[in-house]
């Protein structure tokens, strides 16, 4: 549960962002034990707020393993959060409607809300047509271009993979 004021706080600071977290955590659970039952919990990442504003860019820096690689997956879907927002592209008044239903409780509206507007809620192919608008871009030098793969292969890939383009259309 968020804190009203937070909430208020945060909207505020957040108006007009394209993307958008709100106390977004990951945790991993240590397995231990005969039974491999969860004996603790690793807390890749743990209350991130993050937004982005339309044209602009983020850059995460940081020592290996401190979580840059767990929120960039977190934030796109590929991992799904244990605990948070991720507002892709929503007004303000679709987010409050969520953070209000949150607060009174109503947990039938927050779910039907969430799965509509909230990516750390959604599943399914509501969920893949905001994949295919999201990228992440890796900067280790050593993986992140294909030596037996032309730059102009490498940029097409995507777009051939989420159906944007095909063949030459991809190449363009």
């Amino acid at each position: 549960m968020i804190a009203r004021e937070y909430a208020e706080s945060w909207l505020e600071k957040t108006q007009g962002a394209l993307l958008r977290t709100m106390g977004l955590k990951k945790h991993f659970p240590v397995l231990g034990g005969v039974l491999k039952r969860p004996v603790a919990w690793v807390r890749a990442v743990d209350g991130v707020d993050i937004w982005i504003r339309r044209g602009e860019t983020l850059g995460l820096v940081g020592e290996s393993g401190c979580g840059k690689t767990t929120l960039g997956r977190t934030i796109i879907r590929l991992l799904d959060p244990t605990e948070g927002h991720i507002f892709y592209d929503q007004p303000e008044d679709t987010i409050k409607r969520i953070l209000e239903a949150e607060e009174r409780g109503d947990r039938q509206e927050l779910k039907r809300l969430r799965e509509q507007f909230d990516l750390a809620a959604m599943r399914g192919r509501k969920l893949k047509e905001y994949r295919r608008r999201m990228q992440i871009v890796f900067q280790n030098p050593l993986t992140a271009l294909n030596p037996r793969m032309m730059v102009k292969d490498i940029v097409a890939e995507p777009l051939v993979v989420q159906g944007i383009a095909k063949g030459g259309a991809a190449m363009e």
